[in-house]
């Protein structure tokens, strides 16, 4: 991540907040080598869990970003692995026990796009939104 994508997110995690520009600066700075990495993934998720509101631009772009570095960067492609089932659970879990109403969508957004995943996510994702 380059400077100024840093000196964004330092401003995003003090104000809580990010402008439509700075959203697409930084997903266009992830983006930028074609590849979504494991690290660049959780670097969103961060991202997510500074800002106090998040926007429709803001969630489309975050689910479309995990689904598609889940189900095309790793493999097998268009399969959640029941480790990166865990992994997902664990980004989420590590701000709060509960998901927010932009990572219910993200998992929900990763199952409908995927051809197969794990039934223990599955159970997750809908003991979340039962609860």
């Amino acid at each position: 991540m380059d400077q100024e994508t840093q000196i964004v997110m330092a401003r995003v995690e003090k104000l809580g907040e990010m402008s439509e520009a700075e959203e697409l600066r930084i997903v266009n700075e992830i983006y930028s080598d074609g590849i979504v990495s494991r690290n660049e993934a959780e670097t969103l998720f961060r991202l997510n869990e500074m800002l106090s509101a998040t926007d429709a631009n803001w969630a489309s772009r975050f689910q479309e970003a995990v689904a598609d570095f889940l189900l095309t960067r790793e493999a097998p492609e268009g399969w959640v692995t029941e480790e990166e089932g865990e992994w997902l659970v664990a980004q989420v879990q590590m701000d709060a026990e509960k998901p927010s109403v932009t990572e219910l969508d993200m998992f929900l957004a990763v199952l409908r796009k995927a051809e197969g995943a794990p039934v223990d996510l599955a159970q997750y994702v809908m003991n979340a939104i039962a609860n």
